[in-house]
């Protein structure tokens, strides 16, 4: 079957400063655990793992308590287990306790002393772009702390929370757990992590709307999104309709690039995000090195014109692969930026 050829617009087009000769539209990541698993796949600086959902339960160490009250549905999905309890009167008791043991895990854990993908992840993208990651550890916080010298650095979005984050609730002031409110200067007190996904409401916390408003103004100005270990998983409504409202109304979104970084089959994968794909506008890679963000660092979106609008494709400037994190912060100081092909 014949198709009718793409009618670019002006609107279709990402913001570009033409006096900087550089793309103004936004490059959003979205991370999963898969993400942080990649990141640490020998745990963090003492060893301790990164869990993927399906581990959760055995790896808090639940499965007694779960037992003991009588639950005997599924828990191998943990979010989708703790919202069926969170429903149900009976279950009410265990839940302090189930929160009590997430943040216990998560909260110590340390970023390892060498470079990590994380640090790479935050070297990859500059004050224009977004990380938004519905991971609770404090991993990417602390890579991103390491490298401030490194500015300009992108925004962060916690989706769901984070160890690290607090809040004070009458001055609607957050900041890290430890510091205090700007105003009332009392210490700020740990966000809630966990929500029932299947009756999820964000606009009811304040500190989530606030990181979910933060990601629906950067998806709706972005020309490139990477998608790296993150399911998105259909019993979550809420959190798919938000972010497929603001890539929807996108108005580069026709020519906007989907990058997805998975170990999965692809045919999962394409299932799982169709409805965010344009066209073949879209591809699929196992690992961070095989991505845009390794190969073109800090220009991405400048990139991803020059190759597709301009049929100008500039040259790769790739991450050395190394541990050593002095040597990466050296080689993105040194790290020479072109202007468009324009």
């Amino acid at each position: 079957m014949s198709r009718q050829p793409v009618q670019v617009t002006k609107r279709a087009l990402p913001y570009i400063d033409m006096n900087k000769k550089r793309i103004e539209s936004s490059h959003v990541v979205i991370l999963g655990a898969g993400a942080s698993r990649a990141a640490f796949p020998k745990g963090d600086a003492s060893g301790r793992k990164l869990p993927l959902m399906n581990e959760l339960i055995e790896t808090l160490g639940l499965t007694e308590v779960i037992e003991k009250q009588g639950y005997i549905g599924d828990t191998s999905d943990f979010e989708s287990f703790y919202s069926d309890i969170s429903n149900k009167r009976q279950y009410i008791p265990i839940l302090p306790e189930i929160q009590d043991r997430v943040r216990s895990y998560f909260e110590p854990l340390q970023i390892p002393s060498e470079a990590t993908l994380y640090d790479y992840l935050i070297l990859s993208l500059g004050e224009k772009d977004l990380i938004a990651t519905f991971n609770w550890d404090p991993l990417l916080l602390q890579a991103y702390r390491r490298s401030l010298d490194l500015k300009p650095l992108p925004e962060l979005a916690f989706l769901h929370g984070n160890v690290y984050e607090g809040m004070c609730e009458v001055h609607k002031r957050v900041g890290y757990i430890g510091s205090v409110c700007g105003i009332c200067e009392k210490e700020l007190k740990p966000v809630q992590l966990l929500y029932p996904i299947s009756r999820k409401d964000y606009n009811k916390n304040p500190v989530i709307k606030w990181h979910w408003d933060k990601l629906a103004y950067y998806l709706d100005r972005s020309y490139f999104l990477t998608i790296f270990g993150y399911s998105a998983p259909r019993t979550d409504i809420e959190a798919r309709s938000m972010m497929h409202k603001a890539w929807s109304g996108n108005k580069s979104v026709e020519l906007a690039q989907i990058e997805i970084i998975d170990v999965k089959d692809e045919k999962i994968i394409h299932d799982t995000w169709q409805e965010f794909i344009i066209r073949q506008h879209y591809t699929i890679c196992e690992s961070l090195e095989d991505s845009w963000l390794w190969s073109h660092p800090r220009q991405t979106c400048e990139a991803l014109f020059d190759a597709t609008m301009q049929n100008s494709p500039r040259n790769p400037t790739p991450f050395p692969k190394t541990s050593d994190l002095s040597e990466l912060h050296d080689f993105v100081s040194n790290l020479v930026i072109e202007d468009l092909h324009v």
